[in-house]
């Protein structure tokens, strides 16, 4: 990442440009981890309950008693996504403050 904000700045990006873009692409790649986390967990607890059904497994139906809520989901959602806009600051903020000459010379 910071060698597009390199480039940028050297060629006369502002420091806040540079720093929503930074911003811009933690929320993206975090949201998109959330995404595949609660399609993967969605299918998890899916193919579970099919296991924990059968007879025998455990001796006792297992069907309906796996599920997710979706206030747990939200949560998650909202907490990942916070997450990855406070883990996205401290490079965002850095790459937005190099001099355009060190920018170049690190890429």
């Amino acid at each position: 990442m910071q060698s597009s904000g390199g480039i940028r700045k050297a060629v006369g990006a502002k420091n806040l440009d540079i720093l929503q873009q930074f911003l811009i692409e933690a929320v993206i790649i975090g949201i998109l981890g959330d995404v595949i986390g609660i399609i993967v967990g969605f299918i998890g607890i899916h193919v579970f309950s099919i296991i924990l059904s059968q007879p025998g497994v455990l001796g006792i139906p297992l069907s309906g008693m796996l599920s997710m809520s979706p206030i747990i989901v939200i949560i998650a959602f909202a907490v990942s996504v916070c997450i990855g806009i406070f883990s996205g600051i401290y490079p965002a903020l850095r790459a937005s403050r190099l001099n355009p000459v060190d920018a170049i010379r690190y890429q």
